[in-house]
C-alpha cells in the first residue's frame, strides 16, 4: 500500500469592502458562516477562520 500525503493550503488576507475598509471580524465570522452552510448544502467540505489584518506581515 502507497503513502498518500494531502497538501493543505492556508491563506493570510484581509477582507475589505467597496470602499477599502476592512470588514469586522463578526461580519467576516457571519459571511464565514454563510459559506460553510452553503458548501455543505451543496455536499463540499471547507474550514477556515480569521485573524485580523497584519500590516507587517508577520
Amino acid at each position: 500500500m502507497s503513502e498518500t500525503k494531502l497538501e493543505e493550503w492556508h491563506f493570510d488576507f484581509g477582507l475589505c469592502g467597496h470602499d477599502r475598509k476592512l470588514i469586522s471580524q463578526s461580519d467576516c465570522e457571519q459571511l464565514l458562516d454563510l459559506i460553510i452552510d452553503w458548501a455543505e448544502q451543496h455536499g463540499y467540505c471547507i474550514g477556515g477562520g480569521f485573524r485580523p489584518f497584519d500590516e507587517s506581515g508577520e
